[in-house]
């Protein structure tokens, strides 16, 4: 006859007489509507996060726009101010209404010289 230890006799005992489970079936009930909603909450995180992604880049796309319209108006201002610094210079004005605008001194005389081919 073999003997048998208590701790071996009650493995024994509890293997044959029922199957015991992991969880009852309101703990598992209860974990599966707990997975389901941290499933829930990491599906709209994520999207959030990809939307935030997006619209980031657009925004980052704006303001790549933006100064490159900026730089060209300052272009344009600078060549403004230069055009406005010439048009306080007498001598300008006048060569410009000379050679533009045909406007001679009184008692010059202007000839127009055309090209013939």
């Amino acid at each position: 006859m073999e003997k048998r230890t208590n701790v071996a006799q009650l493995h024994a005992a509890i293997g044959t007489k029922h199957q015991t489970r992991l969880l009852s079936p309101r703990r598992a009930r209860r974990a599966l509507i707990i997975s389901a909603l941290i499933a829930v909450i990491l599906v709209f995180l994520t999207l959030q996060w990809f939307g935030a992604r997006v619209q980031l880049h657009q925004l980052n796309a704006n303001i790549s726009k933006e100064q490159v319209r900026l730089e060209r108006q300052h272009q344009r201002q600078s060549q403004l101010q230069h055009r406005q610094k010439l048009l306080k210079n007498n001598d300008y004005i006048k060569s410009q209404a000379q050679t533009k605008y045909g406007y001679t001194k009184p008692g010059e005389t202007n000839f127009r010289l055309m090209n013939h081919k």
